[in-house]
């Protein structure tokens, strides 16, 4: 149970700081439901005037939303580190995705590092349910699903390193910036890369899960590379194809090879 009753005089202050520590914490996420005031007035042994107090006051701070019929639930708290503008241009620039790949290194570093110190049990649970889930999806071809579930899984990786900074800031960039990712491969993502990819998480999970930092780094520092080096032949094979449709072009043009004309501007095989 994630709430826990009231045992205060000022009990709408008391709701305040409860839900505001749990948004803080990153249990309560932008767009989560709160419980209906009924249920939630009894989790928390309070009673309905003071929890309409309290979401009252986290609603003009815009913690809060309510959705008149629709219930209660958590503001956009975090908003988004890049505007929906920039991320497109990292989607098209290559020096932008280099040093976004270069940043995600050390922060990744540092984050598997912690949460192979710290993590809890229910760190390693929630962790074993996210890869779980990407395997299913993988067996099933669903690659939006594979999408969600590998930026889940970085976010829990980060969320098990216990530091609250590091996880609104990177649980932001993630959400945007994994996407993009699989957006500059060539077609449809291949099952073996895919399938390498989980098996590079399942190596940094279990770093986790055995405590052992030094591993989860090694683990960590192999996804990485294999990230940028799959975007690198992705950018490479991009090119080729682009390439060899221009000559194709060029060649359906009547163009092609024979027909060009020479350095000395006679045509080709027509010298005399």
């Amino acid at each position: 149970m994630i709430f826990q009753k009231i045992k205060n005089p000022k009990l709408a202050e008391a709701v305040i700081k409860q839900i505001e520590d749990l948004i803080l914490q990153g249990v309560l996420r932008p767009g989560d439901q709160l419980p209906a005031e009924r249920e939630l007035a009894q989790i928390l042994d309070v009673s309905r005037p003071s929890l309409r107090d309290a979401i009252k006051d986290l609603e003009k701070r815009g913690l809060l939303i309510t959705r008149r019929g629709g219930g209660t639930f958590i503001g956009d708290v975090i908003g988004s580190v890049f505007a929906q503008e920039l991320v497109h241009l990292f989607r098209s620039n290559d020096q932008a995705i280099a040093d976004y790949i270069e940043f995600r290194q050390e922060i990744d570093l540092m984050a598997a590092r912690h949460a192979a110190e710290r993590a809890t049990d229910a760190d390693k649970e929630i962790l074993t349910r996210i890869h779980r889930a990407l395997c299913i999806a993988v067996e099933q071809g669903d690659n939006d699903k594979v999408v969600q579930y590998d930026t889940e899984f970085h976010i829990a990786v980060v969320a098990a390193a216990h530091n609250i900074v590091l996880l609104h800031t990177m649980r932001s960039i993630l959400e945007q910036m994994v996407p993009i990712f699989y957006q500059r491969l060539p077609g449809e993502p291949e099952k073996s890369m895919i399938n390498d990819i989980v098996t590079q998480h399942a190596a940094i999970l279990q770093a986790i899960i055995d405590h052992d930092p030094e591993a989860a780094q090694k683990a960590v520092d192999v996804h990485g590379e294999f990230i940028e080096a799959t975007l690198r032949n992705a950018d490479c094979a991009y090119w080729r194809e682009h390439t060899a449709l221009k000559r194709l072009e060029m060649l359906s043009k009547g163009k092609g090879q024979g027909q060009r004309s020479g350095a000395n501007g006679k045509q080709a095989g027509k010298e005399s």
